[in-house]
């Protein structure tokens, strides 16, 4: 997020566990790092799919920094053997302030707050529907992307992008998020592939799971509000989400910790708010 000042490129390559997946690792180095390929799980249990984390998460850090996935090699769990490689270029620099306060300060005067509260005015629901080259004849991605397209197109248009890749073990995944006229909110789900599943039961579950918060007029999804979490300690704001998890109390709670921020939570309204 921002440059410590004096690096114009910086190439890492990091691996990270299969199990625990890439996303997590790329948001711990995302503070620091220019150029970064990382090597592990890019979809697996108990993790944001990578889709999720380039196609929701990046638009909104994209305030403080130019952020871009630039290739994606797909790892399913067990063996993982995924890479990203991804490209950060800071927008604020520490060499321009006397101290972090200087910086946070900027921040607040420069980054309008984050203002989510309203369900987003929907234009269309993407998605994107993967699968291993070794489901290719059975074509899982394809029927994946019709059983999510079937519980949706009722109410909304339906766009999903199917594709398949040589992955050291098989998988499948699809992801599915909402484009807004006025980038109002967002709201996405997914679902892995299972054996003994049906890849259309799979694309339904992800379906239904993104018409579940839609259906709460939430301008976002638990998972997108857990990751902002940190840019409304810097800057400040309102988020309505569908339901206030574990994950999010525990990022409120480290955030205080190291910032001078005070959230609130309406427990009633699922509703989070920041004053810096």
């Amino acid at each position: 997020m921002f440059d410590a000042g004096g690096v114009s490129l910086f190439n890492v390559p990091v691996v990270g566990g299969a199990w625990y997946g890439e996303p997590i690792h790329i948001l711990k180095l995302y503070a620091i790092l220019i150029r970064i390929q990382i090597k592990g799980g890019t979809d697996t249990r108990w993790s944001i799919p990578i889709d999720y984390f380039d196609q929701v998460i990046l638009p909104y850090f994209n305030k403080f920094a130019g952020c871009k996935i630039d290739d994606i090699k797909r790892g399913y769990y067990p063996k993982g053997q995924g890479t990203v490689d991804m490209t950060v270029r800071p927008r604020f620099h520490m060499g321009d302030f006397k101290n972090l306060n200087g910086l946070f300060a900027h921040l607040k005067n420069t980054v309008s707050e984050i203002s989510l509260a309203t369900g987003p005015k929907i234009i269309e629901i993407r998605g994107k529907s993967s699968a291993s080259t070794h489901l290719k004849d059975a074509k899982v991605a394809e029927r994946q992307a019709r059983g999510a397209a079937e519980v949706l197109e009722r109410d909304y248009s339906v766009f999903i992008r199917c594709e398949y890749q040589d992955t050291a073990s098989a998988g499948s995944v699809i992801t599915l998020w909402t484009v807004s006229k006025e980038c109002d909110g967002m709201a996405a789900a997914d679902a892995l592939g299972a054996k003994g599943v049906r890849a259309e039961k799979i694309g339904a579950a992800a379906a239904q799971k993104l018409l579940a918060v839609l259906n709460s007029n939430a301008a976002v999804d638990h998972h997108l509000a857990d990751n902002l979490v940190p840019l409304l300690a810097l800057v400040g704001g309102t988020i309505v989400t569908d339901k206030i998890t574990g994950h999010i109390r525990s990022n409120i709670y480290v955030c205080e910790q190291f910032l001078d921020v005070a959230f609130c939570i309406d427990e009633t309204e699922n509703r989070i708010t920041a004053e810096v």
